[in-house]
């Protein structure tokens, strides 16, 4: 939970480094990521009995995203991301990605070029939604707000206090009791401000659908 905390602080200098350079309608890519990962990523549906702990919801309807974790950039079709104005991802880890983990980075193009959405599956997380949970028990993630995508149990969360950042949107959604993907959306300019957890909820929609392709 540390870590996590850290590289949150991490993030926020980098993403004010970035709203600077791409104020005024410029985007600008994000720095050089590493391609390499040290092992591969795995997720798992297996029933836990001990699941969901903390208040966390049940998933009853379980979804096997392993195919989806160690790629995350297949998480999106050509389609989906054309609709939702979002151009190929790059895939990496650190700072940029807001995760230790293997994530995918999509910038907005056109109109929407502002816009950056992330999604990550977070494999080393084994207790799903519950792990949130947990940590918002222990005082973690003030702004919580609960819902539900497509029927899946979700959360909206922010570290900011007393209110949530316009400008950014955490959403995770159990994809089963174990295992959770999270889409995270940053608006870059004070030009226009989008809603940006509408922004998430349309991610998370789509990355749902094609999961439910495969599964």
């Amino acid at each position: 939970m540390a870590a996590r905390k850290a590289l949150l602080a991490a993030t926020a200098v980098a993403v004010l480094t970035f709203v600077v350079a791409c104020d005024g309608d410029t985007q600008t890519q994000p720095p050089p990521t590493s391609t390499t990962r040290s092992s591969p990523a795995t997720t798992t549906t297996t029933s836990n009995p001990a699941l969901p702990t903390h208040g966390a919801p049940r998933v009853t309807d379980p979804l096997d995203a392993e195919a989806f974790a160690d790629e995350p950039c297949t998480s999106l079709t050509a389609t989906q991301l054309k609709s939702l104005r979002l151009g190929a991802g790059h895939e990496g880890r650190g700072e940029d990605f807001d995760t230790s983990d293997w994530s995918c980075k999509h910038l907005g193009v056109g109109s929407a070029r502002a816009l950056s959405v992330s999604v990550n599956y977070y494999p080393n997380i084994s207790t799903g939604l519950s792990y949130l949970y947990e940590e918002h028990a222990d005082g973690e993630w003030p702004q919580w707000r609960p819902t539900e995508v497509d029927g899946y149990p979700a959360v909206f969360y922010s570290d900011k206090d007393p209110v949530p950042s316009p400008y950014e949107c955490r959403l995770d959604v159990g994809i089963s009791d174990s295992s959770l993907v999270n889409i995270w959306v940053l608006y870059v300019s004070h030009n226009r401000l989008p809603d940006t957890c509408a922004a998430a909820t349309k991610a998370a929609q789509a990355v749902l659908s094609t999961i439910k392709s495969v599964s």
